[in-house]
């Protein structure tokens, strides 16, 4: 029964979200958006989905686990909080999971990040696209055509890829607490590439603008942001309680559907959030 209560609880914070949080117009404009632009997550869903298959077919390792449900509480809730805090700072670098190509080698690190960087400047063209009521093929060019920004983030995204294949103390210290407060600063990186459509120097200018700007709001947005993405961690881990393993696909799509849903609302709340914030809305209404 437990499980089923870990995972009732992650839909009611969702729902209070809707309803009683501060910002909650704001999420369900994200909400509203979604339901008329799903490309996003179904890009991101399936990248999930391939992700694990290739994972499971490849054998390769799986990321270390969470303390055991007896460990002592600070430990889960150490763990719980890491992972939550690198999921908020990968909700605006991770539109599209990369595949782990040549997992745990330089090369492989580097073609994830390129592909990591890429669908994330597609996905902040296109959501400013369709905001501007423009064909969601529009978007691909635009994000091509930032290739100095996407060159940028797929180093810094080469870097994050690079150490999750490491199990050292210093790297793993490093990724859980430092690199994902890097990942946030540069969080509004591509989307203001996206919408003041510049390229590298200029959109770090705008991004900085934005911080400025929107930062108490952002602040807000992460208060209750990451506790949400905590509990899916911690959903994500009591999945397999109430799925049993001869049940894969189905878990496999289960823990895929939850993961890319979240991500996606958050990513778009934030990115509504950033936009609204900077006063590039003239509406501020607009989705």
């Amino acid at each position: 029964m437990e499980p089923f209560l870990w995972l009732g609880a992650f839909a009611l914070c969702v729902a209070l979200h809707l309803v009683v949080h501060p910002q909650a117009r704001l999420f369900r404009d994200a909400l509203a958006w979604l339901g008329r632009h799903p490309a996003p997550f179904l890009w991101l869903m399936a990248s999930l989905m391939v992700h694990e298959a290739w994972s499971l077919r490849t054998g390769d390792p799986p990321p270390p686990v969470m303390a055991h449900a007896l460990s002592p509480w600070p430990d889960v809730f150490f763990d719980l909080a890491a992972r939550g805090w690198q999921r908020f700072a990968m909700l605006f670098h991770q539109a599209i999971y990369p595949p782990p190509f040549l997992a745990g080698t330089v090369p492989g690190a580097i073609l994830m990040g390129l592909f990591s960087a890429a669908g994330q400047m597609w996905l902040c063209c296109y959501f400013i696209a369709s905001r501007e009521s423009l064909l969601s093929d529009a978007a691909l060019r635009p994000a091509l055509a930032r290739w100095r920004t996407i060159l940028v983030l797929a180093v810094i995204h080469a870097a994050w890829w690079w150490m999750a294949e490491r199990t050292d103390a210093t790297t793993r210290t490093v990724r859980e607490w430092l690199m994902p407060q890097f990942l946030v600063f540069l969080a509004p990186l591509p989307l203001a590439a996206a919408a003041a459509r510049v390229d590298f120097l200029k959109a770090g200018a705008v991004a900085t603008r934005w911080w400025g700007r929107a930062w108490l709001p952002m602040l807000m947005f992460a208060l209750t942001a990451v506790p949400l993405l905590v509990l899916l961690e911690f959903a994500l881990h009591v999945l397999p309680s109430v799925l049993p393993p001869a049940r894969m696909v189905t878990r496999l799509l289960v823990a895929s559907i939850l993961e890319a849903s979240l991500h996606s609302w958050l990513f778009v709340s934030a990115a509504l959030l950033l936009l609204r914030g900077g006063y590039l809305d003239k509406e501020p209404s607009h989705v």
